[in-house]
């Protein structure tokens, strides 16, 4: 039988094997039809209140932030501005913004009573960006300042991990972050099934097909330590390929739509270990580095830094071919 390699991205190649089934922490973002062009959406916002001055009945109020999405694309980012919105009473004025502390960290375009901010380089400390409007009408003028925070996905989080043993074409074992389960919870398994659907093994009994499943459920982290509560593309390089394919999913607030899922199965005298690098990056950024080593019956599994990384491409490099 032919040898059968999968991972996280063979499953986007393969297209039926992409199938929601994480279901941790998901959020969304909606569109703005007034952000410019170039932007597709505008984050969620709700009032914040920062520091104001006011002339009389002059008053002002800004909607909007306190996040504004950075990735490492550069040129080719598709990131959002995060969209500001003054209301200032009473009614018929003029409105002037800027940036007034953090220069370095955004860029400001506005229209009127909207301001368009989109990050240039990450936050050194929550909140150390702030944004200024100043409200004049009939003479009197008023202003308000909003705290803002620049964040950028920093790092890929295990949440779980499951593995399964497949034994004569059936998986005979399951194991939840190392403790053998009773039971598959029903979003696990819709995880499952394409790989078996793919394989030829859903319902079957396929004599001396042997092998592991690994699928792994994370999130994504910005360079605070909390969840980065952005949208991206999640991507990942694979070395050496051995049969397995790259790919990605979306992001969706920090978590991937769908789940990693890496297998290796093969007929039981052909069977032969496999050791790969994962590296996966968040719209560009670096977020992570694997070491995978594919057994029978298990799989080892070990993150990396980006240094024992390095070093570990160099050894690859190293062996015949």
């Amino acid at each position: 039988m032919k040898k059968v390699l999968g991972v996280w991205t063979a499953l986007l190649v393969s297209g039926i094997l992409w199938l929601a089934g994480c279901s941790r922490d998901k959020g969304s973002l909606g569109s703005d039809p007034l952000s410019p062009p170039t932007n597709t959406a505008a984050i969620t916002s709700a009032v914040i209140s920062s520091d104001s001055t006011a002339t009389d009945t002059c008053t002002v109020e800004i909607k909007g932030g306190p996040t504004v999405c950075l990735d490492c694309e550069g040129k080719k980012s598709t990131q959002p501005s995060t969209v500001l919105t003054a209301v200032g009473t009473p009614k018929g004025g003029t409105y002037k913004w800027d940036v007034t502390e953090g220069k370095e960290k955004v860029t400001l375009t506005s229209n009127a009573d909207k301001a368009f901010v989109k990050g240039k380089e990450p936050s050194k400390a929550e909140l150390d960006v702030t944004v200024t409007v100043i409200y004049t009408v009939a003479g009197k003028s008023c202003t308000k300042s909003v705290k803002l925070t620049v964040v950028k996905p920093t790092k890929l989080e295990l949440i779980d991990e499951w593995l399964f043993i497949v034994k004569d074409g059936k998986v005979q074992e399951a194991k939840k972050n190392g403790v053998t389960q009773t039971t598959i919870p029903p979003d696990v398994q819709q995880d499952l099934d394409p790989v078996l659907k793919q394989e030829g093994l859903a319902g079957k009994n396929i004599k001396d097909i042997v092998g592991v499943i690994l699928i792994r459920y994370y999130k994504v982290l910005d360079q605070f330590g909390d969840l980065w509560k952005c949208d991206g593309m999640l991507t990942e390089v694979i070395t050496p390929p051995q049969g397995f394919k790259k790919g990605g999913t979306k992001v969706k607030q920090g978590i991937p739509e769908h789940p990693d899922r890496l297998f290796n199965l093969e007929v039981k005298k052909k069977f032969q270990e496999k050791t790969i690098l994962q590296l996966i990056k968040v719209s560009g950024c670096e977020v992570r580095f694997n070491k995978f080593t594919f057994k029978k019956t298990d799989v080892v599994s070990k993150e990396l830094t980006a240094d024992e990384y390095k070093k570990e491409l160099e050894e690859l490099g190293k062996k015949p071919k």
